[in-house]
């Protein structure tokens, strides 16, 4: 601990009131060799508080130190030599007034200048705590999913939305047409897009009353967000005159600020409040290193007033990853503080799409179209209807395979296909990693630990690997015998793995292909195989990748990167992204494998993997598993490839390095 450090001992401490401190979770990271988490902690607690933390202000006492610096809740034993991992941050309420300043005060404590500082390499918000007493000043949804339930008589499966398509440039007369198809459909809820708001065409003073006048017409309720999209002071008075005129909803873009939505909720009208998420990847992409994880802005939507929010999607062009959306549907909806916030998935959302997001998500969804609706082969109303078609079926469980599928929604099927309805504990891969090579490389290059014990980022290279697949199933690893009695590689992946099957082989085979054959006994059947190497990590979703799989249906699919560099293996695709043609080592293309193989059938891929070997079809003196593929037949069996941005090997001691640079060590790998 540094000479300043010690004048701002109080920092530290393992307990603080929950009453008078808004606690932040963060996950902190360095990549100099002069800092650690602790140091990270302590520059992102002084430097967000009371001071600078390399300097102590002569103005600074102790008193005021105590009272008003925000506090590190761990021991600094605990963040010393590590460098990365997860922090919480307890910021003392005396320094914010949440009634005046709200949440954009608060975010410029939880994410401000002290991140500028190089040290930091990784910041990430995950969560925070409000103290109960403050809670009042956000009022939360005026409606929420109870509220939007009850108001338009549906309490009993998925909600139906709609949005405005063409974005810009339709009349008010346009408009009110496409409302009443979108209405006759069965639509529960009709938002205007994002880039709409004030324009010439159609003045928000004059289709608000237009479009009202129908829907107040009409014998059922339904809500209609117009979009008032602007800066602060015009928003509040475009929800006053949209009121004014007979509106029951209204739609704003987060790029206006979170505090609006809580301004607005004070003003206590009759209002709908839809908060649309386009553009938020600026603050909450993941590929960023410094970001705020997008449940952590749904919980501020929602208790600042959001009765709907775009959470996100699942199954279409826009897809998040499966967990992920669990994450921001818990943070819109469980609790007890606040009304549950409706989320709208929307981004590729189709009919073929609505059995799987019921079975994943529940009822409690709002499935919002706007392409599927309006690209209807039929036109707007066959799309309405078409989703309504598939809400039934999903609630009344008809397989979408029956034939005797309503005329609109078979049209969409045919048009968009669809995903299987299956839960995701009822989906189970064998999934096969082969690591029982000699490493002799790893060897050569000093390392005493096998390959997969490399450690990485503080974890085995194995774990990395793991954590990275992400996928439901039997895992089935094959390793070398020495490899298990001296290093207890066994224990590790029992550890990672608890029902994991482990085969030990007394040497080295002929090369990867040959080592899958020593399960032969676990996958000679017609369950699916995924075959994964120990070696690499891979930028992409393993949720989205089997929502293509269930969808596309192949026989096989290889995942896949652009690369022209000879170590890899290569396919060849049609214009169908099917594969005529794989080879190893020699680029016919530059679409490579990436090191993720799937077999519908193990049966399957364990006859294509004798006949190559019976056939003595090596390279470099080694049976590779990715020429076994050539012996499908490509014009019946369809084996497909999905591709992905980037891939980081690990297979050799200079990949690795050029993979990881910053965040493994030798040192670290060279002594039992």
């Amino acid at each position: 601990m540094t000479s300043e450090q010690e004048k701002y001992e109080s920092v530290i401490c393992q307990e603080v009131s929950p009453e008078e401190n808004i606690i932040a979770t963060y996950y902190l990271a360095t990549n100099d060799n002069k800092y650690d988490l602790f140091d990270l902690a302590w520059n992102l607690a002084v430097g967000q508080s009371i001071g600078n933390p390399n300097t102590r202000s002569l103005f600074e006492t102790d008193e005021m130190i105590l009272a008003h610096s925000c506090k590190i809740l761990a021991k600094k034993e605990d963040l010393r030599k590590k460098k990365e991992g997860i922090v919480k941050i307890a910021f003392p309420l005396v320094n914010i007034n949440l009634d005046n300043d709200g949440i954009s005060q608060m975010l410029c404590h939880f994410m401000g200048g002290q991140l500028d500082i190089n040290m930091f390499e990784k910041c990430v918000l995950k969560d925070f705590q409000l103290p109960e007493k403050s809670k009042k000043y956000f009022l939360g949804p005026k409606f929420g999913i109870k509220g939007f339930r009850d108001f338009v008589g549906n309490h009993d499966r998925p909600l139906l939305g709609a949005i405005i398509k063409p974005k810009v440039g339709a009349s008010k007369e346009v408009l009110l047409e496409m409302t009443k198809q979108l209405v006759e459909g069965g639509v529960e809820f009709i938002k205007e897009d994002e880039i709409m708001s004030n324009p010439d065409v159609a003045p928000l003073e004059e289709r608000v009353p237009y479009i009202m006048n129908y829907l107040n017409s009409i014998d059922r309720k339904v809500v209609y967000c117009f979009c008032i999209t602007s800066d602060f002071p015009h928003c509040l008075e475009r929800v006053k005159k949209v009121h004014e005129l007979g509106g029951n909803g209204v739609h704003i873009n987060f790029w206006s600020g979170l505090g609006v939505y809580n301004a607005i909720r004070k003003l206590d009208l009759p209002i709908f409040l839809h908060f649309q998420k386009s553009g938020d990847k600026i603050l909450t992409n993941k590929r960023h290193d410094f970001h705020i994880e997008w449940p952590v802005i749904c919980k501020m939507a929602r208790m600042s007033g959001a009765d709907f929010i775009h959470a996100g999607m699942w199954g279409g062009y826009y897809h998040e990853d499966e967990e992920d959306l669990r994450k921001t549907m818990s943070a819109l909806k469980d609790g007890e503080d606040y009304e549950g916030t409706v989320p709208a998935l929307s981004g590729g959302m189709h009919p073929g799409l609505v059995d799987a997001v019921k079975n994943q998500f529940g009822n409690d969804v709002m499935c919002s179209c706007g392409g599927s609706i309006h690209g209807h082969p039929s036109g707007t109303l066959a799309g309405t209807n078409a989703m309504q078609q598939a809400i039934e079926a999903a609630t009344k469980k008809i397989d979408l395979d029956n034939g005797n599928l309503e005329n609109e929604l078979k049209q969409a099927i045919d048009k968009w296909g669809y995903i299987k309805s299956k839960l995701p504990e009822e989906q189970k891969f064998n999934i096969i990693i082969p690591m029982a090579g000699r490493g002799q490389r790893w060897i050569d290059a000093g390392y005493t630990f096998p390959k997969p014990l490399i450690e990485i980022k503080n974890k085995p290279m194995i774990e990395l690997v793991l954590e990275n697949i992400n996928i439901n199933g039997n895992y089935i690893f094959i390793c070398l015998k020495e490899h298990i009695e001296k290093f207890s590689l066994d224990t590790v992946l029992k550890n990672l793995k608890p029902d994991c099957k482990i085969i030990s082989i007394d040497k080295v085979t002929e090369g990867a292909a040959a080592t899958i054959l020593e399960s032969k006994s676990l996958i000679n059947n017609d369950e699916p195989v995924i075959i994964a190497n120990c070696d690499q990590w891979i930028d992409w979703s393993s949720s989205r990748f089997i929502d293509f799989i269930n969808k596309k249906n192949p026989e096989g699919a290889l995942v896949t990167y652009t690369s022209t560099h000879p170590r890899n293996s290569f396919v060849k695709i049609n214009e169908e992204n099917q594969v005529v043609e794989i080879a190893e080592k020699k680029p016919i293309s530059n679409i490579a494998n990436a090191g993720i193989f799937y077999v519908k059938s193990g049966k399957n891929m364990i006859e294509a993997i004798e006949k190559m070997i019976n056939q003595e079809i090596r390279t470099n003196n080694e049976f590779f598993l990715s020429t076994a593929f050539n012996e499908f037949n490509f014009e019946k069996s369809k084996i497909m490839t999905y591709h992905v941005d980037e891939v980081k090997s690990m297979g050799t001691p200079e990949e690795l390095e050029n993979s990881w640079k910053t965040n493994w060590t030798k040192e670290s790998n060279e002594k039992i």
